[in-house]
């Protein structure tokens, strides 16, 4: 539980930092998150089929965060990723048009809203406990690294993974694309 409070406490670190990535114009910091978005206005494109959306999603969140949990054996690489992903979020989040300007969203919408608020909830839960999963493997690391060590290691964190982060992930796709579907109309 530590671990997981430590997650976000860095994740809103990296978040608050984004703040001051667009008060001062710091282009660098910028391009990753803003390159991401156009790629995903793509994926959630009218045209594509709602089980297409929703595997994408899935997809790409799940083998993120895997990635995410697995980078500690570079030892510092949570840390980075933790702060960094904050980061980004947090200029996407600033930098994103609204949407109803632009048309893509017709009215605002309660019941959307409620899924944008579940999604966010179960996809930080998922990212903090991945994260700390991988945090403590770090840790565990630094008194023993050999290839034995990490893949008994992280043979330890794969079944919660499984079991507890992918079905989360999956119902969370659902509501994400439900919401994406549900404004289109």
């Amino acid at each position: 539980m530590n671990l997981t409070c430590s997650v976000l406490v860095l994740f809103i670190s990296g978040f608050i930092l984004s703040y001051f990535v667009e008060k001062y114009k710091i282009e660098f910091l910028k391009k990753m998150p803003k390159w991401f978005m156009e790629k995903i206005a793509w994926v959630a494109d009218a045209k594509n089929s709602f089980w297409y959306i929703m595997m994408f999603i899935f997809l790409f969140n799940s083998i993120s965060i895997f990635i995410y949990m697995l980078s500690a054996v570079t030892i510092l690489g949570p840390l980075l990723i933790i702060i960094m992903t904050g980061l980004n979020i947090g200029i996407i989040i600033q930098e994103q048009p609204d949407l109803t300007e632009i048309g893509q969203i017709k009215s605002p919408n309660p019941i959307i809203a409620a899924y944008g608020l579940i999604v966010l909830f179960i996809e930080i839960f998922v990212f903090c406990f991945s994260l700390a999963m991988g945090l403590s493997m770090a840790s565990q690391l630094l008194t023993s690294y050999s290839i034995n060590r990490i893949l008994a290691l992280i043979g330890y964190r794969i079944w919660p993974y499984l079991f507890i982060c992918v079905p989360l992930l999956i119902f969370s796709a659902f509501l994400e694309t439900k919401a994406i579907k549900d404004t289109q109309k």
